[in-house]
């Protein structure tokens, strides 16, 4: 009897110590849905990376912050994400290929460190912390996925706009967290890859080669001329994207090619001109 009242006692003081502990925890934030792209014909997803803890760029949050507010005045439903994470910027592309099915128009602007990995181009987080080439794929953003999955919406266009051709640090040696250093097959820049139908899809420079994080001014040479031109009234994204080059080219002194892979079949402006028209001037 003593034995079978002693241990009622302690599964009641156990019981009690696991509540008394459970209430001390703080509960696990849960992730906050933000549906601000949800029927919206004209949305965006803008993302500027910086802060790498071994190759941090200077221009992509001013990219970013830029183009969120000129894509605004254009009036696009927007969402801006800054020096982003893996878990985050995987959970906010995901929200944005669900959420935008039924827009007329998908836009995303990427800034930061993009790599290219056996032939396919990957946009890097700024938490990134591999081993090997297998957790750098696993961990970034694999472009053509991306593309993949926005090219299946049978209604509306895709805009991708690719500021990610910067120095890229992963193209021969890479630091791990312990300071030992990896070996990359990764080459410089970014890889060719094919539009899927009703994408546009744009570099700042061509493939295979790389693009300056410029320190001369707030944003990068690229998104300077971009942020130029594509309030131009009436301008269909191809013409638009041709100016941003001849620019580029001219001030780069013809050593940064920005490139385009387009698949359109109608013509599109980001503003529309004066009488309603989009057809080129």
């Amino acid at each position: 009897m003593y034995q079978k009242k002693l241990f009622s006692a302690l599964a009641v003081f156990l019981l009690s110590a696991f509540s008394l502990t459970a209430a001390a925890q703080p509960a696990e934030k849960a992730r906050v849905a933000d549906e601000s792209w949800v029927g919206a014909k004209r949305v965006a997803l803008v993302i500027g990376n910086a802060g790498y803890k071994y190759a941090p760029l200077k221009n992509p949050l001013n990219d970013a912050i830029a183009m969120d507010s000129e894509l605004k005045k254009l009036g696009f439903a927007t969402r801006l994400v800054k020096d982003s994470g893996w878990q985050n910027l995987n959970e906010t592309v995901r929200d944005f290929l669900q959420q935008t099915r039924d827009a007329d128009a998908r836009l995303v602007f990427y800034a930061g460190h993009g790599a290219q990995i056996r032939g396919k181009n990957y946009l890097m987080p700024v938490d990134l912390n591999f081993e090997s080439e297998d957790e750098l794929v696993q961990h970034s953003l694999n472009v053509s996925e991306v593309l993949d999955r926005m090219g299946r919406n049978s209604k509306g266009l895709n805009v991708v706009i690719l500021d990610a051709c910067r120095n890229n640090p992963m193209s021969n040696v890479a630091l791990t967290a312990d300071g030992r250093k990896i070996k990359f097959r990764g080459q410089a820049g970014l890889a060719n890859i094919q539009a899927p139908p009703g994408t546009m899809l744009a570099f700042s420079t061509s493939p295979g080669n790389v693009a300056d994080d410029l320190a001369g001014g707030d944003n990068s040479l690229y998104t300077k001329h971009l942020l130029r031109h594509m309030s131009a009234p009436g301008v269909p994204l191809e013409q638009m994207f041709k100016r941003v080059r001849i620019d580029v080219l001219q001030e780069s002194q013809q050593k940064q090619v920005p490139w385009e892979q387009g698949n359109l079949t109608v013509d599109y402006c980001l503003k529309l001109g004066p009488n309603g028209q989009c057809a080129g001037l």
